[in-house]
């Protein structure tokens, strides 16, 4: 009668480590099994049948190395599986993504342009000391499209800026978040274009916003105040300087620009303002602040000031 075959024989080892784990499994000394063997008879496991006669049964290393095969087979086929599929984009980016690869192509000036969308709602309650109430609740904002730089010299932007009445009782005007009498607006605030070299020099004109310490857009209602004007700004190390004329103003909540001069209150006079102010940062965390404002014909105003940032932690 031949010789019964090794179980391991009928599984291939997929690598060395299999390899050693079948010829470990192919003679072993087991201690007595109290349950299937009889009283003081010992067995012996040869090729996972019992040589104490009697009917054959597979031994638990068969199971083992059935286990390790699957085992190895399963961390195979997963390790080869591709990697999860990255999320979906957002709705926007899907629907502009073909308009961005074919601006990919094109020059900086139109591949670099940007449009933006900013929506702004506000509501607004006040009761001063006479017991005048001011009350609105408005929506609006602005749209504002910037190009990018030709030949890295020339961009240009404009901005619509407007504001929408909700809710507005006539009896509690002021607010400045409407027009006078609690009418909506809509203005072009921002048309302008630039020349620059580098960072050192950016020369802008017409309407735009201007971000000095005295003069600003006081941006703390639905639209901000623009200027018309000519302006020369840059930085050369540290230092960082505007300069400009500026002949009218769109105040925050109007649809038109007057000369700087009525804003402030001199009545029959058109008259501007010119700037200069520089900005300094000579060490980390200092901010210097310094600049003159002129009006003609109705003020000088210098204004300074100082930041220094220290950290609480060391």
């Amino acid at each position: 009668m031949p010789a019964p075959r090794l179980l391991t024989e009928q599984v291939a080892p997929t690598d060395s480590t299999l390899a050693a784990v079948a010829r470990d499994l192919r003679l072993t000394d087991q201690p007595p099994c109290k349950l299937c063997a009889p009283r003081g008879r010992p067995m012996r496991v040869l090729g996972g049948r019992r040589s104490s006669g009697g009917a054959g049964w597979r031994a638990p290393s068969a199971l083992v190395l059935a286990l390790l095969v699957g085992a190895v087979s399963w961390s195979t086929l997963a390790w080869a599986g591709d990697a999860p599929a990255p999320p979906p984009a957002p709705p926007l980016e899907r629907l502009f993504a073909p308009l961005r690869e074919d601006l990919a192509t094109l020059p900086p000036f139109l591949r670099d342009s940007s449009l933006t969308t900013h929506v702004r709602t506000y509501y607004f309650n006040q009761t001063k000391p006479d017991d005048t109430q001011f009350e609105a609740l408005a929506a609006g904002g602005h749209i504002s499209y910037q190009s990018g730089w030709l030949l890295d010299t020339f961009a240009m932007g404009a901005s619509l800026y407007g504001s929408a009445p909700l809710y507005a009782p006539d009896d509690k005007d002021g607010t400045l978040l409407l027009k006078p009498g609690q009418k909506g607006y809509y203005v072009p605030g921002e048309a302008w274009g630039a020349l620059r070299y580098q960072d050192y020099a950016l020369l802008k004109g017409y309407r735009q916003l201007v971000d000095q310490t005295y003069i600003n857009p006081q941006d703390n209602r639905m639209t901000p105040n623009t200027f018309e004007a000519l302006t020369l700004g840059g930085k050369v190390g540290w230092v960082q300087y505007l300069a400009g004329f500026l002949w009218n103003i769109k105040t925050r909540n109007s649809d038109e620009f007057v000369a700087m001069s009525s804003a402030a209150g001199v009545k029959g006079h058109h008259d501007g303002v010119g700037l200069a102010g520089v900005r300094l940062t000579p060490v980390k965390d200092l901010k210097i602040d310094v600049s003159n404002q002129y009006g003609v014909n109705m003020f000088n105003t210098i204004y300074a000031d100082a930041d220094y940032l220290l950290p609480l932690n060391p």
